[in-house]
C-alpha cells in the first residue's frame, strides 16, 4: 500500500526580523505621538479671547476696530473678524446692540 507523507512547509523566519519590525513600528509611533504634541502645543497658543460690549450711539464698526485694535493689524481686517464673529451680514450696527470683539 501506499503511504502518505506529509512534508511540513513550515519556515521559521529569521531571527531578528520581527525585532526590526517592532523597531520600526515604535520608532513610527513615537514620531506620531511627538509631532502631536508639538502641533497641540502650537495650536494651543493661538487661543482668542472675546469681549462683550455694548454699541453706544455713533460708534460704527470701523471706529470700535480702531479701538480694540490690539492686533495692530489693518482695521479692515479687525472689521472683517468683527461681522464673523458675530454673523453680521451688514456693516450697520444699532445702539445698545452687543457684539463681540476680539482682544488680546
Amino acid at each position: 500500500m501506499y503511504q502518505l507523507v506529509i512534508k511540513n512547509s513550515y519556515h521559521r523566519k529569521k531571527p531578528g526580523v520581527t525585532k526590526k519590525v517592532l523597531n520600526y513600528i515604535i520608532t513610527f509611533l513615537l514620531c506620531v505621538v511627538i509631532i502631536t504634541v508639538f502641533a497641540y502645543k502650537t495650536l494651543g497658543n493661538n487661543k482668542v479671547e472675546f469681549k462683550k460690549i455694548t454699541v453706544k450711539s455713533g460708534q460704527t464698526l470701523w471706529s470700535i476696530a480702531n479701538k480694540y485694535n490690539s492686533y495692530n493689524e489693518d482695521p479692515r481686517k479687525m472689521v472683517y473678524k468683527i461681522k464673523q464673529i458675530n454673523n453680521l451680514d451688514k456693516s450697520i450696527i444699532q445702539p445698545g446692540q452687543q457684539i463681540l470683539i476680539p482682544v488680546n
